[in-house]
């Protein structure tokens, strides 16, 4: 008994040491929340630093009214149109099969069910996706090929205190 509330104790501590919540404020470092949500993945660097593939930034926004007006923007419906959230992609270099995924849970996990696939996406279009966050659980992936045959996979999520979008890398639940 002694040595379970031993074991109990300890991972308390360490749990309780990884955190850096100030107010119920998740830091920087476990996710990038801002109105225009940004994730800029790191690309370890090579041999030659000519050889490295240009790294991509993906941003998701809500749309403004100038854009929406403009109809310059590839559009899709991704959720329930009814509970939808218009969402605006945008990428700063041009990439290649850029796909829009349902996360679905399953018994072995989560699976990514695609919704919508474009076969080039270029910063000149963005894309107003309108997508439908239902729970705590993502509801939606963006996976894309970057220079170089760079593949990236972020889960998109809402804030359900402030509403803002979140971008973080996708890490597959396993059950």
């Amino acid at each position: 008994m002694k040595k379970l509330l031993f074991i109990f104790l300890i991972l308390f501590i360490v749990l309780a040491g990884c955190t850096d919540d100030v107010e119920g404020q998740t830091t920087e470092s476990a996710i990038r929340e801002t109105e225009g949500a940004t994730v800029e993945p790191t690309i370890e660097p090579t041999a030659e630093e000519d050889e490295r593939p240009t790294e991509v930034v993906l941003t998701l926004s809500y749309p403004d009214s100038d854009l929406l007006e403009s109809g310059d923007y590839h559009y899709c419906l991704c959720g329930d149109k009814e509970y939808a959230v218009q969402v605006v992609l945008s990428v700063d270099h041009k990439v290649s099969d850029l796909t829009i995924s349902s996360v679905v849970l399953t018994d072995e996990g989560d699976e990514l069910i695609p919704v919508v696939r474009f076969d080039e996406f270029a910063p000149e279009t963005p894309i107003v996706a309108d997508l439908s966050f239902p729970g705590d659980m993502s509801a939606y992936a963006v996976s894309f090929v970057a220079e170089g045959d760079v593949v990236y996979v972020y889960s998109i999520y809402q804030s359900g205190m402030d509403g803002s979008i979140i971008l973080t890398d996708y890490v597959p639940f396993i059950v």
